[in-house]
């Protein structure tokens, strides 16, 4: 931009009137004037949604400039015949439109970049339009009367179309004001990252240089003035380009919204009718064995209750309650994860004394898959976690190491290192293919989307949830018909330990082939 001006500075000097084409002045104002309509339009749908000042008064700072330049060009000399103007006003006042309309658009633009915090919520969208008409009416009755008195207002261009010394100071100010709102944009950008305040700081910069331009010209329709239309011209466009690009990236994600939300809507119907056939078989057993107990009783009462029999109805009403009870913490543990109401107690725990004490309580079903379970753990591991979700994270390894591992032996490994807790629970099953691999700890969508759902599918999902609570973290180490090894590590003492200050887990909306 330097290079350009001082070129142009060197091969023209000051004020040299190259050309005199009205027509193509009215045709940039004519642009500016549209361009200047469809961002405030633009600004004030944005301002509609987001609620943020900034939108806002750029919406009106557009808004005046483009009444302003209207105004110009109907006050404009040689748009009628005989080289007067629509509005049949003296030579000067277009002048004034066109300067009346550049003050309040750089203030507006300062009011944008200075305004803080979060818009008007409690207004509604009628009230912010009439905010938004009232602006335009102000400014329409300011030029208005510039107009009215036009005779009366000091003389800004001569008659040879030299600026006076009052619009070149006018210029000056104006020129301040941009440039200091320049300044803050960029300042603004930099917290911020709002494209739309980047854009607002280059038409800032723009028409500063344009500003520039015309104090080194300080003549109409000459070389300098034409470089300061375009550059404010060049703003308009990167500001008008920024607004539409919002909007299609607004439209694109509004489209992936509604997909994603249509594949929850969908893994959500297949959840439940998965819940209801899963709870529906226990409920099924417990009422087949009480009737079977029932007619049991009703024909030998007095041998039943000594009979084998008994016993082995215990057993299984025991098992399918075990089975309900488990379904249904699943269901609610997956219900707080999504709503960030999963409660825990910190204390302090002795984590190979935890899987121990997980082993036993799980030995019915490890007899009954005929599974053996070796323990190895060369020295306490203790930390302070929520005992009863840290045995809900063990418990739901091992009875995935149980399901998959073919009947062969499970490995669990517990050590400490680094202030890092750390357990691995390794199988000998047939193992998980890499690409499914990244999926496993996502909820219900995972496991419909492979037909293999076993349960109701989330107890990895529950899990993580519980392990990124504690601050720790999971994953899976596999190779197809080689087992697999799950691995958690937990810090022995988490930073946040106040529940106040534990964070929630926000509701995870898992993606096809996406961890």
């Amino acid at each position: 931009m330097a290079a350009i001006y001082s070129g142009l500075y060197l091969y023209e000097g000051h004020g040299l009137v190259l050309v005199q084409i009205p027509s193509y002045a009215l045709i940039m104002y004519i642009f500016v004037a549209l361009t200047s309509i469809c961002i405030s339009f633009l600004a004030g749908g944005r301002y509609g949604v987001l609620r943020d000042p900034f939108s806002f008064w750029t919406c009106i700072a557009f808004l005046i400039w483009a009444v302003g330049i209207i105004f110009s060009f109907l006050t404009f000399p040689g748009v009628a015949p005989a080289g007067k103007s629509i509005l049949k006003t003296l030579p000067n006042t277009d002048s004034f439109m066109v300067y009346f309309s550049t003050s309040f658009f750089s203030i507006a633009l300062l009011v944008a970049d200075l305004a803080q915090g979060p818009g008007k919520q409690g207004f509604t969208a009628r009230w912010w339009k009439w905010e938004i008409g009232s602006f335009l009416i102000l400014t329409i009755v300011i030029y208005t009367l510039a107009i009215y008195m036009e005779k009366k207002l000091p003389s800004l261009i001569s008659d040879q179309g030299v600026y006076t010394i009052l619009n070149l100071y006018w210029m000056a100010i104006a020129l301040v004001l941009f440039a200091g709102g320049a300044a803050l944009s960029i300042r603004r950008y930099k917290t911020s990252g709002d494209h739309l305040v980047a854009s607002i700081g280059i038409l800032q910069i723009t028409t500063t240089f344009g500003l520039i331009a015309v104090l080194l010209g300080r003549q109409r329709f000459d070389s300098w003035w034409y470089l300061s239309r375009t550059e404010v011209n060049i703003g308009s466009i990167v500001v008008l380009y920024s607004l539409l690009s919002g909007y299609v990236q607004l439209f694109k994600r509004e489209q992936e919204k509604g997909v994603q939300l249509e594949r929850a809507i969908h893994y959500r119907d297949e959840f439940l009718v998965i819940a209801s056939h899963e709870l529906k078989t226990p409920i099924t057993v417990l009422k087949l064995h009480a009737k079977a107990i029932q007619s049991e009783m009703s024909r030998n009462e007095s041998t039943f209750f000594h009979s084998d029999r008994l016993e082995n109805y215990s057993r299984e009403l025991n098992k399918q309650v075990t089975r309900l009870a488990r379904l249904v913490d699943e269901m609610m543990n997956v219900s707080q994860i999504q709503f960030g109401q999963l409660k825990f107690q910190v204390e302090e725990v002795e984590l190979c004394s935890l899987v121990n004490a997980v082993v036993e309580r799980l030995v019915p079903k490890l007899e009954e898959a005929r599974v053996v379970v070796n323990l190895e753990c060369s020295q306490p591991v203790i930390g302070v976690w929520d005992r009863h979700l840290i045995e809900n994270v063990v418990e739901n390894l091992l009875i995935n190491a149980i399901q998959y591992g073919n009947g062969r032996p499970i490995k669990v490994q517990v050590e400490s290192k680094d202030s890092t807790a750390k357990l691995q629970v390794t199988d000998h099953g047939r193992g998980i293919a890499k690409e499914d691999q990244k999926g496993i700890f996502n909820s219900i969508e995972r496991n419909i989307s492979r037909g293999e759902v076993r349960g109701l599918g989330v107890s990895l999902y529950i899990s993580e949830q519980i392990l990124q609570l504690h601050q720790g973290r999971i994953w899976v180490e596999s190779e197809l018909e080689k087992g697999s090894t799950f691995v958690f590590e937990l810090p022995l003492y988490p930073a946040a330990y106040a529940m106040r200050e534990i964070p929630m887990i926000s509701k995870k909306l898992s993606k096809n082939g996406e961890a």
